[in-house]
C-alpha cells in the first residue's frame, strides 16, 4: 500500500542510532521547558491544555504559582516526526512528483538546527514495529497527528473536558497553531516518571524530571534513508506514482 513518508529531523549520529532501533524519547515536560531556548520547540503548553483557572488550586496545594498554567499528563514520553502529505509534492510530469516544501516550512525545518533527516517510507510498518515492542513491555502507546489549536480551539477543548474528562488522553496531541507548519505526527508511550530524591510531590517537579529521557530497542527500521537537511530542502525526493517508488536525489 502506498504511503507518504514520515520524516525525523535530527543530527545524523542520532538518526543512525534510531535507524538501528534505539527508540529514544523525551517527556512532554522537556518540550514545555524549552521556552525562550528553542525557537522551533518553545511551546510552553506543548502536549497540555492551557487552563488559567488551575492556578489557585496549584498554589493552594504546592505553595507557589505556576508560570504557565495548564493541565497535563506527567508520565508520557514522546517521539515526533514530520508527516508528509500530498500538499508537500509538486507535479513534474504525468506520473512523477517531487517533494518540495514551502518556504515557510523550510524555515520551520531549519529552525530545528540539526543537520540531517531520516525518511521513513513505510510508516505503518514502522509504527507496528514500535507498538509490538510496547505491547510486549506492557506499556500503553498512542499515536496520531498533532491537532493545532488557536485560542478558540483551546476553549472548545476546555469546555468539552467538563463533560468528557476522558478527553485528557488527547493532551499529548495538542499544540499551538503557530507551529502548524511542522505537521507533526507524534508517538506517545506511557512510562513511569523516575522520581528525584528532592521531589516531594508531582506538583513540584525538579528540572531533572523533565530532562530524564526514556529509550528502548525496537530493532532495525527497514525502508529508510538518511540525508542531509540541505540536500532534502534543495533537491527533495522524487515519487513515481506509477511504480509507487521513491527516489532520493544524490548529494
Amino acid at each position: 500500500m502506498f504511503e507518504f513518508p514520515l520524516i525525523r529531523f535530527d543530527n545524523r549520529k542520532w538518526l543512525e542510532k534510531l535507524q538501528e532501533g534505539d527508540f529514544y524519547m523525551r517527556n512532554c515536560l522537556y518540550y514545555q521547558s524549552l521556552e525562550n531556548d528553542d525557537e522551533a520547540r518553545n511551546d510552553p503548553y506543548d502536549g497540555s491544555l492551557p487552563f488559567a483557572d488551575i492556578n489557585g488550586v496549584m498554589k493552594q496545594l504546592s505553595g507557589k504559582e505556576t508560570k504557565n498554567q495548564r493541565l497535563m499528563l506527567l508520565d508520557l514520553f514522546v517521539k515526533c516526526f514530520y508527516c508528509c502529505d500530498e500538499a508537500d509534492f509538486v507535479r513534474i510530469s504525468e506520473s512523477m512528483r517531487k517533494l518540495m516544501f514551502s518556504e515557510k516550512t523550510k524555515r520551520a525545518i531549519r529552525e530545528f538546527n540539526v543537520d540531517s533527516a531520516m525518511l521513513i517510507f513505510s510508516p505503518t510498518q514502522f509504527i507496528k514495529q514500535v507498538e509490538s515492542v510496547c505491547v510486549s513491555r506492557k506499556e500503553p502507546i498512542a499515536y496520531d497527528k498533532v491537532e493545532y489549536l488557536d485560542e478558540k480551539g483551546y476553549q472548545c477543548k476546555r469546555e468539552r473536558l467538563v463533560d468528557h474528562p476522558g478527553e485528557c488522553v488527547r493532551f499529548p496531541f495538542y499544540k499551538d497553531s503557530r507551529f502548524s507548519d511542522q505537521k507533526e505526527f507524534r508517538i506517545c508511550v506511557k512510562h513511569p516518571l523516575i522520581q528525584a530524591e528532592e521531589q516531594k510531590s508531582y506538583l513540584m517537579l525538579p528540572k531533572t524530571i523533565g530532562n530524564t529521557p526514556y529509550s528502548f530497542d525496537i530493532g532495525h527500521i527497514d525502508d529508510t534513508c538518511i540525508v542531509s537537511i540541505e540536500n532534502l530542502l534543495r533537491n527533495g525526493i522524487i515519487l513515481d506514482y506509477n511504480s509507487q517508488h521513491y527516489y532520493v536525489c544524490e548529494e
